[in-house]
């Protein structure tokens, strides 16, 4: 069973007297476990939006997005949420790290939400922080961490949980040469560890020839 597969996919913004904008248009792929794939193309393409629904965070016009063979486009909030937190990781350009809080906090997150035991909790995230060579910055807060170390704790929180897919939208975008390098590294050799499939947005074209495949999409198609 492939652990993602679209069919008949499409998004379209309608707006009260003028022509519907068709943003893709009957999108179909499939992802088997621990498969890698980039998803690349201009800006404005319909790229993060195409990420957003596979995940959850968005709804398409039509057509279904299956994970483990569930049509999430079928589901509730409530439901949505369930998967997003047991199935699914997401990295973005930007961290989105909550800055309040200290880097074992940021990685606990997901699991604290599950409504697992706060020691073993903590147990989980303190091993994934040395995974991503973060041992030492376990409870600095993000504003003391630099941005690639901000970047590997976001990997660290997408992966804490295990998830059998994870999401990514131009994760080293906003990265210098260097960290770029060092994220590549960590985020691929933990995905091949825990056989995560791995679905990234990216303009980084070096990033995409690290994956299985490479689809483009064009003038809403995905080919």
């Amino acid at each position: 069973m492939n652990i993602l597969s679209c069919e008949g996919l499409t998004k379209r913004f309608e707006e009260a007297n003028k022509e519907p904008l068709t943003i893709f248009e009957n999108i179909a792929f499939d992802l088997k476990q621990a498969e890698k794939v980039a998803i690349v193309g201009r800006s404005g393409s319909g790229k993060t939006t195409l990420l957003n629904i596979l995940g959850g965070l968005e709804s398409a016009t039509s057509g279904a997005v299956r994970l483990m063979g569930k049509d999430i486009t079928q589901f509730n909030e409530k439901e949505k949420g369930h998967i997003r937190n047991h199935q699914l990781g997401f990295i973005f350009q930007s961290h989105h790290l909550l800055p309040e809080f200290d880097a074992i906090e940021n990685v606990s997150m997901p699991l604290l939400i599950r409504g697992m035991n706060p020691y073993e909790v903590k147990k989980l995230s303190i091993e994934m922080l040395k995974k991503v060579g973060l041992a030492d910055r376990e409870t600095h807060k993000p504003s003391m961490l630099s941005g690639g170390e901000r970047q590997r704790v976001a990997i660290a929180r997408a992966l804490v949980t295990r998830p059998k897919l994870v999401l990514a939208d131009e994760p080293t975008g906003n990265l210098d040469f260097q960290h770029t390098q060092q994220v590549y590294q960590i985020m691929l050799g933990l995905m091949q560890e825990l056989e995560t499939s791995f679905v990234v947005v990216t303009h980084d074209l070096e990033l995409a020839g690290l994956m299985d495949r490479t689809l483009k999409l064009q003038k809403g198609q995905l080919a």
